[in-house]
């Protein structure tokens, strides 16, 4: 199959409607992650002017969604937290992430639902998402320098940082409506 084809087919399933990851995969994992928060998912229609402004501050030309959920997740102390589900490409293989952020939009946890790179199976590994802790969109993210790639799936690599950066956007965008 052509490169063309795979790249096609790659669009194709990130503009679709339909959610690779189940919501309840979501859902569970979101519990997973953040244990003892109560979960509530607010699905969100983003005006032409939201979508506009997420594409000037994305990093690069990706597909911005007409709809997506914002999660709120409350702990028994009522300190909130905000989490989102993005997907993108890999280099030959979609990539469907969680990420989630404190009230402040700090303290990024991120964690991969779904991948099938046939290279790039160590952006699952806590090594490669531990340096996302911390992070914030006014850091510098790039790969090599403030994140360690995954030899031999660069591509891989930068496609999940460059997702969870977007995802971020989004959340900023979202949350401080």
């Amino acid at each position: 199959m052509s490169s063309r084809w795979l790249i096609a087919i790659g669009i194709a399933w990130i503009a679709s409607s339909s959610s690779w990851a189940a919501a309840n995969e979501v859902e569970s994992a979101l519990q997973a992650m953040m244990p003892g928060h109560a979960v509530t998912e607010r699905r969100v229609a983003l005006e032409e002017e939201q979508r506009d402004e997420l594409r000037k501050r994305v990093r690069r030309k990706a597909y911005v969604p007409r709809a997506w959920s914002l999660f709120s997740l409350v702990a028994d102390s009522g300190e909130v937290s905000y989490a989102g589900h993005w997907r993108t490409m890999g280099k030959h293989a979609p990539i469907s992430l969680l990420v989630t952020c404190d009230s402040s939009l700090e303290g990024v946890r991120v964690r991969v639902l779904q991948q099938s790179e046939k290279y790039g199976r160590g952006i699952t590994q806590p090594s490669f998402l531990k340096p996302f802790a911390g992070k914030t969109l006014k850091d510098e993210w790039r790969i090599w320098h403030d994140f360690d790639g995954i030899t031999g799936a660069t591509v891989s690599s930068t496609a999940v940082l460059n997702a969870v950066h977007d995802c971020l956007q989004c959340i900023v965008l979202l949350a401080q409506e």
